[in-house]
């Protein structure tokens, strides 16, 4: 009877304290890959620029969200692959603004370390057509 008692106790301790701990880590861990799958899918579909990010870390409770190891490929109507390779970009998100049209960056910081500059057959280069598909709005 003690016995029962002592391992019913045992397995519910152990269950909140490694069992759920580990699931949280989990869907942490999860979630942080099928946002990092939305992010790539979002910008290719908007700019058709296929883009492949190595490491992600992101806080949801404060918004910061850090890249590393990013790569940006070209659209096929351009000859070179690669368009930007990049070591790291940083995000401050304010997260009041993931509830409005309007989302709100209180830090937005890119270190590149390769751009490469080319035309596609129409003579339109691969940056112009980055920047065109991408809609930007920066205030103070």
């Amino acid at each position: 009877m003690l016995f029962r008692m002592v391992r019913k106790t045992f397995g519910c301790l152990f269950s909140l304290l490694v069992v759920f701990p580990l699931l949280l880590l989990g869907l942490a861990v999860a979630t942080v890959h099928v946002v990092t799958m939305v992010i790539e899918d979002k910008i290719e579909e908007r700019t058709g620029f296929k883009v492949d990010f190595n490491d992600v870390d992101a806080n949801f409770f404060t918004g910061k969200l850090q890249l590393n190891g990013t790569k940006v490929g070209n659209p096929k109507e351009f000859p070179q692959e690669l368009f930007l390779k990049i070591r790291e970009v940083t995000v401050d998100l304010d997260l009041w603004s993931l509830f409005r049209e309007r989302k709100v960056f209180e830090e937005l910081a890119v270190d590149i370390d390769e751009i490469n500059y080319v035309r596609n057959k129409d003579r339109t280069l691969n940056l112009q057509q980055f920047l065109g598909a991408v809609p930007l709005a920066v205030s103070e």
